[in-house]
């Protein structure tokens, strides 16, 4: 399966085209004005330079696509990893811990989990960059979108 966005070309350079995504969530579907989500319903923009395969132009909507598995994949190894860093460094830094200063051993566990923690931060930076030359992460640039037909609801 793949999910699909669309985006808007803001800038094309050397091949490369800066798409502007709308990020939302399921409350920026939502027609209440509740607290929780605020009065932008946690509406973000994200920008991501692609190679523009269709020959889009600035300001044209264009149609993205990305594997499913990839944002699991992906979405685990940002928050998992240091997920786990952070319970192994507690339970290492409390195992490390001399019998002399058990009353302290709470703030071993403490230390190693924010050690373990950062050494995980490194790794998923390091993943980033290894998996990020593959291209697979990347969402790919599909098509172009009709903008009359985008705006009546149809995609």
């Amino acid at each position: 399966m793949v999910m699909i966005e669309i985006g808007r070309v803001i800038d094309i350079n050397n091949g490369k085209a800066t798409i502007k995504i709308e990020r939302r969530s399921l409350c920026s579907k939502c027609t209440n004005n509740c607290q929780l989500a605020g009065s932008n319903h946690e509406r973000k923009e994200l920008e991501v330079k692609l190679d523009n395969v269709v020959a889009a132009r600035k300001g044209q909507l264009v149609k993205l696509e990305i594997e499913e598995k990839s944002l699991v994949l992906s979405s685990i190894i940002v928050y998992i990893i240091p997920l786990i860093g952070l319970i192994l460094g507690y339970f290492a830094g409390t195992g490390i811990a001399p019998d002399t200063v058990s009353e302290y051993r709470e703030y071993f566990g403490i230390a190693g989990s924010l050690v373990l923690l950062l050494i995980s931060f490194l790794c998923v930076r390091y993943l980033d960059r290894v998996i990020g030359r593959k291209g697979k992460f990347q969402p790919r640039l599909v098509e172009i979108v009709d903008e009359s037909s985008w705006e009546n609801g149809g995609e």
